[in-house]
């Protein structure tokens, strides 16, 4: 009978334990809904983009597309007056060169924002993704010739990024503001939100996955660039809406932080340190 009693005892303690333990997982936290950030009225906003993605012999830059989608609707979530210009895929060179050229002025747009995605070579050189052709910055911004924007900002999302500024070229003719994807000398990484490995984002980042299950098309396939996931913890971070350079410098710093944060918090081999300058003195 005690033997009984005593199984019966251990058997109940168990069910107990098991039962708060089920408790316990149904009552965790739910993510808080994606807060929208505030609107702003007062700019004309554009937003060009170059991007490779479908390259022959290396893995397709699907994540570098998704980042440019991300781009486009946390830039919709900010500016009621944002033209989305017509989008630009594996561009060949003298398509390139048109497209850099076909960039708005100052005269079209208040702020122009560009982003370009691509494989880079260690000596920054664009590599297209039909042969082996590259094209360094210096090469293809000495031959053409780009409408000039004091507050044109350009979103490098590229191994060895930074290394365009080698060249003075870039800032000078192209660039009066820049983020950068990674520091010369580094990789810059694809992310995935559909794999626990090597890291369970949607748990490490509850609240850009909410914002990328409310906005990423249903057949997105979860892959994003490092620099995407980047911009949109930021993104979420700023309650209002860059207009001034001062804004962007501190966008700008916020993106660094993140970064870092990433490296130091989630994973180093994965990670890249975003960076950049920000033009001074335009309102």
């Amino acid at each position: 009978m005690r033997q009984r009693c005593t199984f019966f005892g251990f058997f109940l303690t168990t069910a107990v334990i098991a039962s708060a333990g089920i408790q316990c997982r149904c009552a965790k936290k739910p993510v808080s809904p994606v807060a929208r950030p505030a609107i702003s009225t007062r700019y004309r906003v554009s937003f060009d983009s170059i991007v490779n993605v479908g390259y022959k012999w290396r893995r397709p830059m699907h994540g570098w597309a998704a980042t440019e989608l991300v781009i486009e609707r946390t830039l919709r979530q900010w500016y009621s007056r944002l033209e989305v210009r017509p989008k630009s895929r594996d561009l060949p060179l003298e398509d390139l060169k048109v497209a850099m050229e076909s960039l708005p002025s100052s005269d079209q747009t208040d702020i122009s924002i560009v982003y370009l995605a691509s494989s880079q070579t260690r000596q920054g050189q664009w590599e297209f993704t039909r042969g082996t052709r590259r094209v360094s910055w210096p090469d293809l911004l000495g031959s053409i010739k780009i409408r000039q924007h004091p507050r044109r900002i350009v979103r490098l999302d590229a191994c060895l990024a930074s290394a365009v500024m080698r060249s003075r070229t870039w800032s000078e003719r192209l660039a009066p503001s820049s983020f950068f994807a990674s520091l010369d000398g580094e990789r810059t990484y694809e992310l995935n939100f559909r794999s626990p490995f090597p890291l369970d984002l949607p748990k490490r980042f509850p609240e850009a996955n909410a914002w990328l299950r409310e906005n990423m098309p249903a057949d997105w396939n979860g892959k994003i660039s490092f620099f995407g996931l980047i911009w949109l913890q930021a993104f979420l971070k700023t309650a209002h809406p860059p207009e001034t350079q001062d804004d962007w410098k501190e966008f700008l710093r916020l993106c660094r932080k993140e970064s870092e944060d990433f490296r130091t918090s989630h994973s180093r081999k994965l990670s890249s340190t975003v960076n950049g300058y920000v033009a001074s003195g335009a309102k």
